[in-house]
């Protein structure tokens, strides 16, 4: 059997089984939506298309700090589809564990759940010298004059999720080989 990669498997799946549900998340309302092999394999390789569109490149260490979620995966997978390295910790990360995860790994680019993953990095931010994307998962509003107080938001290029999979979505329209 050929070695291969975790996305190679997942391409592999949905030629197999394109339309069978792979994933489900629940809406507002608290009803189970399903996503087949084809939509999350198509999220997968747009996420990672919007990351090599801010020229995060194989190599790269991103950090992953989130919560088990439809994003996380696409997310994780995504990193591992352009050849990064995703460095993962859950919400429950202190302040602390982030210095100690992000900077020990030198992160140029992490990937976090929300607003309160984004006040510990900008409350520390010093001690990330090369960090400098940031992807949240959950929108927030970056004019927010509390966030402010915590720290220099504008040292960071911020990205919503929903960026990231617009421009993978044109990414791969104008590099269909990547």
């Amino acid at each position: 059997m050929n070695d291969i990669t975790m996305p190679q498997l997942l391409q592999q799946i949905t030629k197999k089984y394109p339309n069978i549900a792979a994933q489900y998340s629940k809406n507002a309302q608290g009803d189970f939506i399903p996503l087949s092999y084809s939509d999350v394999l198509d999220r997968v390789l747009s996420f990672a298309g919007g990351m090599l569109s801010l020229d995060i490149v194989r190599g790269d260490r991103v950090g992953l700090i989130a919560d088990n979620r439809k994003e996380w995966y696409h997310a994780s997978m995504g990193i591992m589809a352009i050849g990064a390295c995703d460095v993962p910790r859950g919400c429950d990360a202190t302040e602390l564990d982030l210095i100690r995860i992000l900077s020990f790994a030198e992160c140029t680019s992490a990937v976090i759940e929300n607003r309160e993953q984004f006040i510990k990095i900008l409350k520390n931010q010093q001690r990330f010298p090369l960090l400098k994307t940031i992807i949240i998962f959950d929108p927030i509003d970056i004019h927010d004059e509390e966030l402010k107080t915590k720290g220099d938001i504008s040292r960071f290029d911020i990205y919503s999720y929903d960026e990231i999979i617009e421009r993978g979505v044109t990414y791969r329209k104008e590099h269909p080989q990547a």
